[in-house]
């Protein structure tokens, strides 16, 4: 149920929901309050938003809908109300459009919002939800707007850049992904110049099956790029499109983009005049694509001038065009390529260099310094074979916090929990610490791509020692394999006709990369301590003064108790005085059978007339005797002859 409303300066509307389903009950709350509220330097917040929900899922928008997501739209409908507001915060939630909140079972949101105008120009509003549940989500929805020059209408402005952004951390799904839009109203120079265009950034970490990889576009991806399927969607093009006038038209477009593999760039430029019985049309581009490992590239640059214009009157008129463009293809290395020159009807083709040969192979030092993440062979020389880290144990002190070589300096660590990780840059096929076996199983063959073998790899091996430096003997240490997600593009098998714009789309394959040693568990040691009784140790008694506990015979301890009838009981009770006679452990006997008796009178029915012993001839005057009472007398004869 919605509801609003307005003092002075300010502004507030607030929505809660309450459902009662089959299984469950659903509620949720979130509000707006819009007007000057704080100010400092250069900034002045004007307003906040907040939200909840219980048994209740908030659905993120992709960077299309921000308008449309619950807090920025409620935030937009007091600064810029168009119609009924209440209706237009009903449809939010239960309309045809996008429903950001839904019932959902053992779901919880929580949002949080702020507005603000800085530098007089920049109105930002964001919105931080963060969703707890057992598959947490963080995530941050922003619409930013600037205005250039400050205090002069939108359509009279010189810019007019109006962003939508969406930023998630997902750990669950080990990603993070930023990204943002520039929306339909933004717009330079005049509003007949728009301009458009998006940007993704996303890194993906453990959890994700592609830990490692990250990727940063701005407006797109060259053409023969293939993308990754596991990216974010592609940004549009930055670019403009300004009608000047009926004569002339400009549009243009730009790209950039950057991978663990590959980095790209581009952009274009086109300019149409027409006017009468003349057109004129230019035409500038230019693309790049490079990939680092191995290093190989493509690029163009090309530019295109077509004129034409109608000589003559009707019937006896003649057009005459003329076009001159000139393209540039490169590629290498080594660097080769192609210049087109048209003119007219006149088209000309020079090649330069080799023909593409392809990816380069690399050779066996190069290779291991691209596994390396080495510039050069010297630099890969001083790289470490493998990465070396303690899990755990390791006690902490000044100088574990300044080591500067954490392989070759001292460790102080714990035995009992020292854990450590040592991983290879190879997959490996088998390990082994003090000569004892890792279990690793067969996971994906490995190939080396990059140096064009064919072959997998049948021997990578891990051998780890651990020695007493005062005895020279090998401790026990048990090992278990590391095993990762490693993106494919260096291990996969080589195909002779590959295309060198599939190393950017590679995925993952499952290898054993490493080991984790631990000391195996040890007995425990003969300290000879005395033996004690776990039950005195941990048992207080409830007398004053303590009790002596003397032991009996368990034999001498056995009631023969028979719950059907009187009978029964007076039965039992001539067994037991055969076997015990009127010593004290009979007399205990016997008032525990007399406690039982008086029990099932009291507790299961039986009445009291016909308990056995039978009540006193003054205790029959009560109706019904106390039971209670005579059950506590009958125990506390008993009590000492057991405590002995």
């Amino acid at each position: 149920m919605p509801s609003s409303i307005t003092v002075g300066y300010w502004s507030a509307i607030a929505m809660g929901s309450y459902e009662e389903l089959r299984t469950y009950k659903s509620l949720f709350a979130f509000g707006v309050i819009q007007g000057p509220l704080v100010e400092f330097g250069c900034a002045e917040i004007k307003g906040v938003a907040g939200g909840f929900g219980y048994n209740s899922h908030l659905t993120l928008p992709d960077v299309d809908h921000v308008t449309n997501f619950s807090l920025v739209a409620m935030k937009k409908g007091l600064a810029e109300p168009k119609g009924d507001i209440m209706l237009q915060l009903v449809e939010l939630t239960s309309g045809p459009g996008m429903q950001c909140i839904t019932p959902e079972k053992d779901s919880l949101w929580l949002a949080a919002g702020i507005s603000i105008k800085a530098l007089q120009v920049l109105d930002v509003l964001a919105v931080l939800a963060l969703d707890p549940s057992s598959d947490p989500k963080f995530g941050l929805i922003a619409e930013a707007t600037a205005i250039i020059p400050k205090g002069v209408d939108r359509e009279k402005a010189f810019v007019v850049i109006e962003l939508h952004l969406i930023a998630v951390v997902d750990p669950g799904h080990g990603l993070l992904t930023v990204t943002g839009q520039l929306t339909p109203r933004s717009y330079i120079l005049s509003p007949s110049c728009s301009v458009t265009g998006g940007f993704c950034i996303a890194y993906f970490f453990e959890g994700s099956g592609h830990e490692g990889d990250w990727v940063l576009s701005i407006g797109g991806y060259h053409p023969s790029f293939q993308v990754p399927a596991h990216y974010p969607p592609t940004p549009p093009r930055l670019g403009i499109s300004w009608v000047y006038d009926n004569e002339l038209s400009i549009t243009g477009e730009a790209y950039f983009a950057i991978t663990p593999a590959a980095c790209m760039g581009g952009g274009r430029l086109d300019a149409v005049f027409s006017t009468g019985r003349t057109k004129a049309t230019f035409s500038a581009y230019t693309n790049f694509l490079m990939y680092f490992r191995p290093f190989h590239f493509q690029s163009e640059i090309g530019v295109s001038v077509y004129a034409s214009t109608v000589i003559g009157w009707r019937w006896f008129s003649v057009e005459i065009q003329v076009e001159i463009s000139a393209m540039l293809e490169l590629h290498g290395p080594p660097i080769a390529g192609v210049a087109h020159l048209h003119f007219w009807f006149l088209e000309i083709s020079v090649r330069f260099g080799p023909d593409s040969p392809g990816v380069p192979r690399l050779t066996t030092s190069q290779f291991l310094a691209m596994i390396k993440q080495a510039e050069n062979d010297e630099e890969a020389a001083r790289v470490e074979d493998h990465l070396f880290g303690i899990q755990r144990g390791e006690i902490a002190n000044d100088q574990n916090l300044v080591k500067k070589d954490p392989v070759l300096e001292e460790h102080v660590v714990r035995a009992s929990q020292l854990q450590l990780n040592i991983q290879s840059r190879f997959p490996i096929l088998d390990a082994a610490c003090n000569n004892k076996p890792a279990a690793i199983q067969n996971f994906d063959s490995i190939f080396i791509s990059p140096m064009q073998i064919a072959n997998p790899v049948t021997t990578s091996t891990l051998k780890v020692t651990v020695t007493e430096t005062d005895t020279n003997n090998y401790p026990a240490f048990s090992c278990t394999p590391i095993i990762k997600k490693i993106p494919s593009m260096m291990w996969k098998k080589y195909e002779g006709d590959i295309n060198p714009s599939s190393l950017g789309n590679s995925t993952n394959k499952t290898f054993a990369m490493g080991i984790m040693i631990e000391p195996e568990k040890s007995a425990p040691s003969n300290e000879g301590l005395a033996a004690y009784s776990v039950i005195k140790f941990s048992s207080e008694s409830i007398f004053h003064p303590v009790p002596e506990i003397k032991s009996l015979e368990t034999a001498q301890m056995t009631v023969f108790l028979d719950s059907q009838s009187s009978q029964n009981d007076e039965m039992t009770r001539q067994r037991v005085k055969q076997i015990f006679g009127d010593s004290q452990v009979g007399v205990a006997q016997q008032n525990v059978l007399d406690c039982w008796s008086l029990f099932k009178a009291r507790y299961t029915g039986g009445g009291w007339q016909f308990a056995s012993p039978k009540p006193s001839p003054a205790s029959k005057a009560t109706m019904p005797p106390d039971i209670n009472a005579m059950l506590r007398d009958r125990f506390a004869q008993a009590l000492p002859v057991i405590l002995g």
